[in-house]
């Protein structure tokens, strides 16, 4: 989701980055466009290598989710499971 999206559902990414980082989360903001098909599986593939270097290489506890609370999150975490486990 472009930030100008965010921006319109009242997202404020710099005031959230802070706000996990007072809690000790690092926000790392992965976009992931699912208008094209095309585009929607090459991202699903490059989101699940970066889950799978976060959790595997660097050992990190990581949360994901989407901000439009359709099917983006659990779309990435079925191909990092498809993938890598």
């Amino acid at each position: 989701m472009k930030a100008a999206d965010l921006k319109s559902r009242g997202v404020k990414l710099k005031q959230m980055e802070q706000l996990y980082a007072v809690h000790g989360i690092k926000f790392i903001r992965f976009a992931v466009n699912d208008v094209r098909e095309s585009e929607l599986a090459s991202n699903l593939f490059t989101a699940a290598q970066h889950l799978n270097s976060m959790i595997n290489t660097l050992g990190l506890n990581v949360f994901v989710f989407c901000n439009s609370g359709l099917s983006r999150s659990p779309a990435v975490m079925l191909t990092y499971l498809a993938l890598y486990k």
